[in-house]
């Protein structure tokens, strides 16, 4: 939980975000590294079919989202999207497609990759070392996709804080500026 709040806290949340948002992450990061973890047990990880990283990437962007929207309101949301120039926009959206994509595409290949060379290592090699690649492949590798999904998450949520934030100080010193010149 410590590591939660504090990578929640480096991601420019405050207390309060933070303490809506660690219950998610951690659960979604736990999730994940489970279902990663029953290869260990020769039962298939359900993220080696892509239907499983695609909902966990959509169910966490939508997430991403909403709660961007209740930290810094739809204004704050919108402001995240055109700061610095409104001309990026069109690229803001775009990288709204691309995460999801990335987050499903990264968890299914590693996972995948992991469970065909597993399946192939298992058939080629003696009984011996499969063991030992397999606490990789199969534990360690697990683990590492669901701390990398947890990190995404978290660092998302704080990309659109902080710009919103930074859109909220250019406004307010536009604003001194403009007083002073009427």
């Amino acid at each position: 939980m410590d590591l939660l709040i504090r990578l929640c806290r480096s991601s420019h949340m405050n207390e309060e975000q933070t303490e809506q948002v660690v219950p998610f992450i951690g659960t979604v990061g736990l999730f994940i590294m489970l279902t990663n973890l029953l290869s260990l047990f020769k039962i298939p990880p359900p993220a080696k079919n892509p239907a499983f990283p695609i909902a966990m990437a959509l169910l966490t962007i939508v997430y991403i989202i909403v709660q961007s929207i209740r930290f810094v309101g739809l204004r704050g949301f919108f402001a995240s999207l055109v700061y610095p120039k409104a001309m990026l926009l069109p690229f803001k959206l775009l990288d709204y497609v691309i995460k999801p994509l990335s987050l499903s595409l990264r968890l299914f290949g590693n996972v995948f990759g992991a469970f065909i060379l597993m399946e192939f290592v298992y058939l080629i090699l003696p009984v011996f070392l499969p063991g030992i690649v397999g606490i990789w492949f199969d534990l360690a590798d697990g683990i590492l996709q669901a701390v990398i999904f947890t990190y995404l998450t978290a660092t998302y949520i704080g990309e659109v804080l902080e710009s919103a934030e930074m859109s909220k100080q250019a406004r307010q010193q536009k604003k001194p500026m403009q007083a002073a010149s009427v």
